[in-house]
């Protein structure tokens, strides 16, 4: 059971044991009262839940002070840190329950170029899941597994026909052998070493083995229709977003496409948005899409580069003195959320 559903947090009471869980003397071990906190949320999350969570931030645990916003903004300091002749890009999250592109001009988020797709991670694991279930053994109920066995196998096709003709090879190259956890040998879900993919299973071993799979589960990100979802891919979401700027704009945003979260690291992900995305620039512009380093760490180091910068956090954090004189509104114009300036 998890807090979030859909990229959307729904289930507050199971958030707070988290929090309770994470600030207690056996994970950080700190006193809130004499912390700064940074802290992300979803992109649109319900008015209801960020009321909840400032409250809790403020009254409940009592931090000195605190800044909240997406996890994207955090990615765009760090970008903006490392390049600081470029203040404009086009966030690429894409997580586990959703992806949002996020164009931050001169520093702040453009919300009405924000679009949620509502494809990530988890939608990718059910569907391998099922087509697992279909094809060779049940595992329905092996979630964790076959996420694991996900992350090892699964790749981008940068030229699906070139890959369809190469699955439907008897001994195709593409195929690779997954094994379930015994949890004698092994406790986790794993992938045999490429040169042993057609070998016998050992008496203790339960393989499954993979093909076309490999890259049609991980295609959702760019083609939705798979699961009969109508909505945009992910580089179609890309392109509408930048075509909501005017031209100028669009150069910059084209040219410094920055990839966050845990899909990221699909090989091939990046090869294959800058392949679709290219075609939309507009003249005598170009296409990049870059990684800071680890997707599934860039909006922490994001986070930390902005603490660092301490004359900007002192400007946009609020104190708990400010919450306790003037509540919810002491928050409006400093932590970074729609509608807010």
């Amino acid at each position: 059971m998890y807090p979030f559903s859909n990229g959307i947090l729904t289930t507050w009471e199971l958030e707070e044991r988290i929090l309770d869980y994470f600030f207690s003397d056996e994970v950080l071990n700190v006193n809130p009262k004499d912390c700064n906190l940074i802290v992300t949320e979803p992109c649109f999350n319900f008015q209801s839940i960020k009321r909840l969570f400032t409250e809790a931030v403020f009254e409940e645990y009592e931090f000195e002070s605190a800044f909240i916003c997406p996890p994207a903004y955090l990615s765009s300091q760090l970008f903006r840190t490392q390049n600081p002749l470029e203040p404009t890009c086009l966030v690429v999250d894409s997580g586990h329950s959703a992806t949002h592109i996020v164009p931050v001009i001169e520093g702040a988020i453009a919300w009405h170029g924000v679009i949620r797709v509502p494809v990530g991670g988890k939608v990718i694991t059910n569907h391998l899941k099922q087509r697992i279930t279909f094809q060779q053994i049940s595992v329905n109920e092996e979630t964790q597994v076959i996420n694991q066995i996900k992350e090892l196998a699964c790749f981008i096709s940068t030229d699906l026909k070139a890959d369809f003709r190469l699955a439907g090879d008897e001994l195709s190259p593409l195929t690779r052998s997954c094994g379930l956890p015994d949890y004698v040998h092994h406790f986790d879900g794993y992938m045999r070493a490429v040169e042993e993919t057609f070998e016998r299973p050992a008496d203790h071993e339960q393989l499954i083995r993979l093909t076309a799979d490999r890259f049609v589960a991980p295609e959702i990100l760019f083609r939705p229709s798979i699961i009969g979802d109508v909505r945009m891919g992910v580089a179609e979401a890309v392109a509408d977003s930048i075509r909501r700027f005017s031209q100028e704009t669009q150069l910059y945003l084209f040219r410094n496409i920055v990839l966050t979260g845990g899909c990221c690291l699909f090989p091939g992900f990046l090869e294959r948005l800058k392949q679709e995305v290219g075609p939309e620039v507009p003249e005598f512009g170009e296409v990049e899409v870059i990684r800071l380093g680890d997707p599934l760490t860039t909006a922490w180091f994001g986070g930390k580069a902005l603490a660092e910068n301490t004359a900007f956090f002192e400007k946009v954090r609020v104190t708990r003195a400010e919450y306790q004189e003037k509540g919810e509104s002491a928050c409006e114009g400093k932590f970074v959320r729609p509608n807010c300036k």
